[in-house]
């Protein structure tokens, strides 16, 4: 599935155990459509992005690996709520503890966040998050095209019967 080219897609990636480094630079590499930088914590990547000024009307997903070790729910809401406020249309993938999530639940989705367990299928389900973001730019595009479209044929649709009824009227 290729990303319209109205915009950049970056994806971050805050790994701090290095977990999935490997996988996403091999899905997601330099080649393809999409700009990956990984990063080996969550203040390396606030200090980097307030560094690099980073347009915020591009389009921006976060993977958020941190604190796998020791579950801390407040600790990860907390970067999550910096993320939101730092990057206002950024898509965030948090890559969690079964604990973390309701009972019996693989992957959650909440507005802009997308929680998933950490588990055997991890790899599957961000690619999967991640097919259904750009699923989502696409359509999102893909709309503002289509009103741009239905609004520049309006206004010539005007355009032609004033036109055509001024003609009548002065003839």
């Amino acid at each position: 599935m290729d990303f319209i080219p109205a915009k950049h897609l970056y994806i971050h990636l805050v790994d701090e155990n290095y977990l999935f480094e490997a996988d996403l630079n091999e899905r997601y590499s330099a080649g393809n459509k999409y700009l990956l930088n990984v990063y080996p914590s969550a203040d390396k990547f606030f200090n980097d992005f307030n560094r690099r000024k980073y347009s915020k009307k591009n389009d921006h997903v976060v993977i958020l690996a941190v604190h796998m070790g020791k579950p801390d729910k407040n600790l990860k809401s907390g970067i999550i709520e910096r993320i939101i406020i730092l990057i206002p249309n950024a898509e965030v993938i948090n890559i969690c503890h079964r604990k973390e999530l309701e009972k019996d639940v693989s992957s959650l989705r909440k507005g802009n966040i997308i929680h998933i367990a950490n588990n055997e299928n991890v790899m599957f389900r961000i690619d999967n998050a991640f097919k259904w973001i750009i699923a989502k730019k696409n359509l999102e595009n893909k709309r503002r095209i289509c009103r741009l479209t239905a609004y520049t044929f309006f206004v010539f649709f005007l355009l032609s019967v004033s036109g055509f009824v001024y003609v009548l009227l002065k003839g």
